[in-house]
């Protein structure tokens, strides 16, 4: 049986599951690393909730005293000669590492708790980030100059990025013999060609060293490393972190540590622009710390500014322009890890050539932000395609997309949370039998079929605009047939035999619409005929809308739960419009719930603008997609305004620092209300165009 979309990423998180947390690769990397743990637990947050907190929180379990959350930390199950450098190498006297990896902790625990709601979990994780965060900003940053500074190239995550080799190098030199590279255990089941080389490991084995004799102590790391880099990617996800801890805290009723976070997070975004842009090169660069001079070498770390929304609206278009450039970062594959034009690039090799997914999920994020929609969905859907073609490999090659490093690699399945609007998996199967409970569990199925303003909407054949009177007298009469010929149904109605009877029925109508057989948006026809065809077999049944979205059935058999019976669901997967229609709705819903409770959480607002714009434009842009029919554009103007007047009651209450977002989305949200309100409405295969383009070909 073939995987559903939602089957294969958690098929591949399961086989690297240790029931305390994923590990990145059982056959490479079997120990516990931050940086994964932290997309992992991102991923869970969407993909399997539920394991969500556990991942973080076995992360935070190794926090040192100090505060400092280590990059690694070591599986004892694991025999010590299978990984190096092990603990041993290591010298902490504990199982993990000593350095720090790019700070993901706060923006994590945020998602964790958007999806899930789960208050008790910020509880408990909130005071050990905060640490964690003190820690950092003390010994890498004691001055508050705003950029923190890294002390081995593994805690750039990118670790044998060519913007390292000049220091490599310079310390090489040096060091002379004396620095000794780890055995190559990495090198097991991988080519050489694919993995940092000799030299790459003799200094990260010579930096451990280093850090060794400042007996871990976090300041003298700083102060005697002689790597100290201004790295882009760490500071980026530094300021991102600041700016999710800071509405964390105020969530928790934490003001003055949110005043504070906010404060440092605008610090370190001042920084960035300031330090590390290069006008000439239209890009960022990182910062050697011991000599103040700018690292100019081109890596996809350059982009994270976006993600942090450090970079200004002229910064941003410039550095955009990297991404359609064939010298620079053009992504026909996907955006690969080093500019190909550097002299450094290998397509091949780990981080100086390769596509990673976490950069790709970073990147897309980060032009959402920007309003870089197209971009955005450009990226999103080549990193899609290269996992769905090749399988969750650790990375890949940039021009050919095969996979490489280790396979089934967790934090590639970051590709299959990339668009933030992915409909219900429930939804592709078209026919749709479910109980109340069951519709409960899914955010958008709850919208669909328990909508607080669901009501009864008896219609009749006169009401239906889908299809043409004709057809639909057509189709009734089949029904009348069918149930004439059928059995009537046991008492005990299983949802098996009520699937099979809803799947029936469905084939039943579409075999009589002919031509108009394709289009499924038809929920006013399919639910006359499935009110004949239930009624008639003798069950209880009654036509219901969800207001702006869409009618269904619901079957009330006494004395046992009701079922829900929807024949068109999987309008909600094929057609963008019926797709934008259903987010849209359930974000508003989200927004109207919090302020019902007196105190909107401006921790969800940005992000549900952004989901809200990317998702909109989205389904503009695209030159195939349907016209809707007037029910369709109803119903998006209708969860449009409906957003558009939660949005003018937020603005009356909203914090200072939140009303330009508001006001920007408002202006946006005027303007498509507009477009699509008087966008004209027609028959389904009829097309939909933004004003001032040209008609598809053929039509």
């Amino acid at each position: 049986m073939a995987l559903s979309p939602l089957d294969r990423p958690l098929r591949e998180l399961a086989t690297n599951d240790t029931a305390r947390y994923v590990v990145p690769s059982q056959t490479h990397q079997p120990h516990q690393w931050a940086w994964d743990s932290c997309f992992h637990a991102i991923i869970l947050a969407y993909l399997k909730p539920e394991s969500a907190a556990r991942e973080l929180e076995s992360l935070l379990e190794s926090q040192w005293d100090d505060g400092r959350v280590p990059h690694m930390v070591f599986n004892p199950a694991v025999p010590a000669n299978k990984y190096r450098p092990n603990a041993e190498d290591w010298g902490t006297g504990r199982p993990t590492s000593g350095i720090a990896a790019p700070p993901l902790l706060a923006t994590a625990a945020k998602v964790i708790f958007r999806r899930t709601g789960d208050l008790e979990f910020l509880k408990r994780v909130y005071p050990r980030i905060g640490a964690y965060h003190r820690w950092l900003k003390g010994t890498r940053d004691p001055k508050e100059r705003g950029l923190v500074g890294i002390v081995h190239p593994w805690e750039s995550a990118m670790d044998d990025s060519p913007a390292w080799d000049g220091l490599r190098d310079e310390f090489l030199r040096r060091r002379g013999g004396e620095a000794a590279a780890l055995p190559r255990i990495d090198l097991r089941g991988v080519p050489n060609a694919q993995r940092p080389g000799d030299e790459d490991h003799r200094f990260y084995g010579g930096l451990i060293q280093e850090l060794q004799n400042t007996g871990w102590d976090g300041r003298r790391m700083a102060e005697g490393s002689p790597f100290y880099v201004a790295d882009v990617l760490f500071n980026s996800l530094w300021a991102k972190a600041n700016e999710d801890l800071s509405q964390i805290a105020w969530l928790l009723g934490e003001k003055g540590d949110s005043s504070q976070y906010r404060f440092y997070s605008s610090l370190v975004r001042q920084a960035i622009r300031e330090s590390m842009w290069d006008a000439e090169a239209r890009f960022f660069f990182p910062i050697d710390l011991r000599r103040w001079e700018s690292i100019r070498v081109k890596s996809a770390a350059g982009f994270l500014p976006l993600y942090a929304q450090a970079a200004s609206a002229p910064m941003a278009s410039l550095l955009v322009e990297h991404l359609s450039d064939r010298r620079s970062f053009h992504y026909a594959v996907g955006v690969p890890a080093a500019a190909y034009g550097e002299e450094a690039f290998d397509p091949g090799c780990y981080r100086r050539g390769p596509v990673w997914m976490d950069v790709q999920w970073l990147l897309v994020n980060g032009l959402m932000r920007y309003g870089c929609f197209d971009l955005a969905h450009g990226v999103a859907e080549r990193a899609r395609r290269l996992v769905f073609e090749q399988g969750y490999w650790e990375y890949y090659d940039p021009f050919t997309g095969q996979g490489m490093g280790a396979p089934h690699y967790s934090a590639s399945t970051l590709a299959d949370i990339i668009e933030p609007f992915e409909p219900p998996d429930e939804l592709r199967a078209g026919v749709q039998v479910l109980t109340e409970e069951q519709a409960d569990r899914h955010e958008e199925l709850a919208v669909l079929y328990r909508h607080p303003e669901a009501c009864e909407d008896p219609i009749g054949i006169e009401q239906i605009v889908s299809t043409p009177r004709h057809i639909a007298r057509r189709v009734l009469e089949k029904v009348r047939q069918e149930v004439k010929n059928a059995l009537k149904p046991a008492p005990e109605l299983s949802a098996e035999t009520l699937q099979r009877m809803a799947t029936s029925l469905k084939g039943v109508i579409q075999s009589q619409r002919g031509l108009w057989a394709e289009h499924p948006r038809i929920s006013d026809l399919a639910c006359v005929a499935g009110e004949a065809y239930f009624r008639g077999i003798g069950l209880p049944v009654r036509i219901l809308s969800n207001k702006h979205l869409h009618r269904y059935l619901v079957l009330g058999l006494p004395g046992r739960p009701s079922w829900i019976v929807d024949l068109t669901g999987e309008q909600f997967v094929t057609h963008p419009l019926a797709r934008v229609a259903l987010l849209v709705e359930r974000l508003t819903l989200e927004l109207e719930r919090d302020m019902a409770g007196g105190a909107p959480s401006w921790m969800r607002l940005e992000e549900q603008f952004l989901q809200t714009q990317y998702a909109v434009e989205s389904c503009l842009r695209r030159q195939g997609t349907e016209r809707p029919d007037r029910f369709e554009q109803e119903s998006l103007v209708g969860v449009l305004k409906r957003d558009e007047a939660c949005v003018d009651r937020l603005l009356r209450m909203a914090l200072p620092s939140s009303t330009p977002t508001l006001q920007s989305y408002q202006q946006w949200l005027a303007g498509v209300l507009v477009q699509v309100s008087s966008a004209p409405w027609g028959p389904p295969g009829a097309r939909l165009r933004r004003p001032g383009s040209r008609p598809a070909s053929g039509r």
